[in-house]
């Protein structure tokens, strides 16, 4: 989802393998919701019991598992493409009926090839432009645009690290504590119909987020509880690129780029703030 810890690098937050069950509210009125248009998605994370439990799990998927592509061409999945996935978990007692754990990792790692590259059927620009462009560029202005023959290949990679411990401190107080991190990282390449970039004009964004919660609830009486909250989040986002740092360089109006992508060379942005909240 747009906006959300890791999504400029095509990763999700956490592992669904850490998700116990997941709340849809579309017009809450709840005062400790907020800061949301339309509706609410809330993920509630598993937690710790007396007894242990544990998963190991995996998925990945090659270019013999894939279709050919649906634009009319039929064109089949290059053989530098692949799709894994794997991660365990494990949960128990600290204390029994006291205190408990729930710990995943997981990683993702993902490859596939550009499709409509130069001189392919249907791609923007033809082999020999492509090459006139790339020696123009070089013999003139002594500047390499990159590659731009056969196939680039595009990765999205993740790590991530969700921990959760609770206690139940007396017949009154429990106190949950739960940490993220996720770090995530991939290039951004597009070719189309339409548009042929030069590897010149890839860049590799880069996300690691760390997401720190302590809960405090109280049960004052039957009618009567507090809650209290106190989060620390950082959110670090940068990229780099390829090559050497030059302009963006369209050509034919949009049909051909080449340089440096925009925002990438000045792009780093780092967000830590502390929240508290009582209710």
């Amino acid at each position: 989802q747009s906006g959300s810890a890791g999504s400029g690098t095509r990763t999700n937050p956490y592992s669904l393998d850490a998700i116990q069950e997941v709340q849809v509210q579309l017009a809450p009125f709840d005062i400790k919701l907020g800061n949301f248009t339309g509706g609410s998605v809330n993920a509630v994370t598993k937690s710790g019991t007396n007894d242990i439990h544990g998963s190991v799990y995996g998925f990945g998927r090659n270019q013999t598992l894939t279709g050919k592509s649906a634009d009319g061409l039929k064109t089949k999945m290059g053989s530098s493409f692949h799709d894994y996935q794997y991660g365990a978990s494990l949960s128990g007692p600290i204390i029994k009926s006291k205190a408990f754990f729930f710990v995943n990792y997981e990683q993702t790692r993902r490859k596939e090839p550009t499709f409509y590259n130069a001189g392919d059927p249907g791609a923007a620009v033809s082999l020999s432009d492509a090459t006139a462009i790339y020696n123009q560029l070089k013999n003139k202005y002594g500047y390499d645009a990159g590659s731009y023959v056969g196939p680039y290949t595009i990765f999205t990679n993740s790590n991530k690290l969700f921990a959760r411990f609770d206690f139940n401190l007396n017949e009154r107080n429990t106190l949950s504590v739960r940490g993220i991190y996720t770090k995530g990282w991939g290039n951004n390449l597009e070719r189309t119909s339409t548009n042929f970039q030069f590897s010149s004009t890839d860049f590799t964004q880069y996300n690691n987020n760390v997401n720190l919660v302590a809960e405090l609830k109280t049960k004052v009486n039957n009618r009567l509880s507090n809650q209290f909250n106190v989060s620390y989040i950082n959110v670090h986002e940068y990229r780099t690129f390829p090559g050497t740092l030059s302009p963006l360089m369209d050509i034919g109006g949009g049909a051909v780029w080449a340089g440096t992508w925009r925002e990438a060379s000045i792009y780093n942005k780092q967000q830590p703030y502390l929240y508290k909240r009582y209710s």
